[in-house]
């Protein structure tokens, strides 16, 4: 069966390891759970189930209250530093019960997406190096906020594991990200110890093929046989998940400037207008829901992280002019976007 490069955005299907790292963090900094979770529909409890399953919107939201309510320009990178082997259930004791990294590194090529995690991993070998390309999976602006906390949680996430695998004394070689510079870049040298190499083509972590070859502590083929198994059943669930709602926001999130109608996107995936419609209703939503939501969600990432104004924005979101916009805007956040850069910065402020 063919690999689907992307998980569904609105299935719950995922498990929540990623979700409740960072919701252990946020509490960990004085921020209630039912806080860090709002607009998930998930309470504590469900989140503290071991058969809780979420969505990537879900874990969006999750990140987009991370990045509101915590003062800690650590917050992604602390975060993944709370993720262990064990955190990922299955896939964690395969990777555990493994001869070698070289299995390690197969195991994550294949089954990475058992999890929620925040990046697609693809991992290479050579003779003298490992590299690990990491991609965001819904987010794909590397200007934004939640595509650097996807990229430096992966990252700080992966080192966890693997020095859970190896010891403490694992480093990486090399770091590659595809943004600039940030503020707290200190904290990368502080938490990896390595090289980072800023606005190049990818994101990701170099190490060395040596590391390969060394036998780990918990080595067990019977058992590595039997969790690949359950890890196969797990993958095969999630990649029979319908997504057209995923697939049509990752069109319109790529071509939103001078793609808007339904039309457009049908003809992009290759089927007819009305079939894409009775996709998208039976997965619960619409065409317009869809669109309006990302424009929202792009809109508001624009007015807090960005100084563009209400004409810029609105070319940019594809409205034919600022002043629909602005009417747009009010009609689904409840505020004038003046209004609410005005707020945000001040929320900015107040916290440091």
């Amino acid at each position: 069966m063919a690999r689907n490069p992307a998980p569904s955005y609105y299935a719950r299907v995922h498990k929540a390891d990623t979700l409740f790292a960072i919701v252990e963090q946020l509490r960990s900094e004085g921020v209630d759970a039912h806080h860090a979770l709002a607009d998930t529909d998930l309470t504590p409890t469900q989140l503290a189930s071991h058969d809780c399953r979420v969505s990537y919107r879900q874990l969006e939201a999750v990140i987009g209250n991370a990045l509101r309510l915590s003062t800690d320009l650590a917050i992604a990178l602390n975060a993944g530093s709370r993720v262990c082997v064990t955190s990922y259930g299955m896939y964690g004791y395969a990777m555990l019960s493994s001869r070698t990294l070289a299995e390690v590194v197969d195991l994550t090529n294949k089954y990475i997406r058992i999890g929620t995690p925040c990046c697609m991993a693809v991992m290479t070998k050579s003779e003298t190096s490992v590299l690990c390309c990491l991609s965001p999976m819904h987010w794909y602006d590397e200007t934004t906020e939640i595509y650097r906390f996807a990229v430096e949680f992966a990252l700080a996430a992966h080192q966890k594991v693997i020095r859970d695998l190896l010891g403490p004394q694992f480093v990486f070689k090399r770091i590659m990200l595809r943004y600039g510079r940030p503020k707290h870049s200190t904290l990368y040298t502080g938490l990896f110890g390595a090289q980072v190499d800023y606005g190049q083509a990818e994101n990701g972590y170099e190490f060395d093929a040596a590391h390969l070859h060394a036998p780990l502590p918990f080595a067990d083929p019977r058992s590595n046989a039997m969790v690949s198994e359950i890890c196969e059943t797990m993958l095969l669930e999630i990649e029979q998940v319908s997504d057209m709602a995923g697939a049509v926001r990752r069109i319109l999130i790529e071509n939103l400037g001078h793609m808007r109608r339904l039309g457009d996107v049908a003809k992009t995936l290759n089927i007819h207008p009305r079939s894409l419609r009775r996709a998208l209703a039976a997965e619960g939503t619409s065409y317009s829901e869809v669109f309006s939501s990302i424009r929202a969600e792009l809109a508001i990432r624009y007015l807090r992280e960005t100084d563009m104004t209400s004409e810029d924005i609105a070319y940019r979101l594809g409205f034919s002019d600022a002043a629909n916009f602005r009417h747009s805007f009010k009609r689904l956040i409840g505020v004038p976007p003046s209004e609410y850069r005005r707020n945000a910065k001040h929320n900015a402020v107040s916290s440091v």
